[in-house]
């Protein structure tokens, strides 16, 4: 599982409440983790910082990742 937040988003974030969006992170990966344990789902949770575009592609070359699921803005359940 990759997270990588919106650059423009997470630095005006980062100066204001930097505890708060650690939280918030967090909390919303648990409810994935929670899930994938559930259904005895192997994963590992990876954070980065950056560009989402490049840092996605750049972290799944890194992994040798066969499939990538792509959720967008948070709006549904993956």
């Amino acid at each position: 599982m990759l997270f990588v937040p919106s650059r423009s988003r997470e630095s005006a974030l980062r100066t204001e409440r930097l505890a708060d969006v650690q939280r918030e992170r967090q909390e919303k990966l648990g409810r994935h983790e929670a899930l994938f344990k559930e259904k005895d789902v192997a994963y590992t949770v990876l954070m980065k910082d950056g560009d989402p575009g490049p840092a996605i592609l750049k972290c799944t070359n890194d992994q040798k990742t066969d499939l990538v699921i792509l959720g967008s803005r948070g709006l549904n359940n993956l």
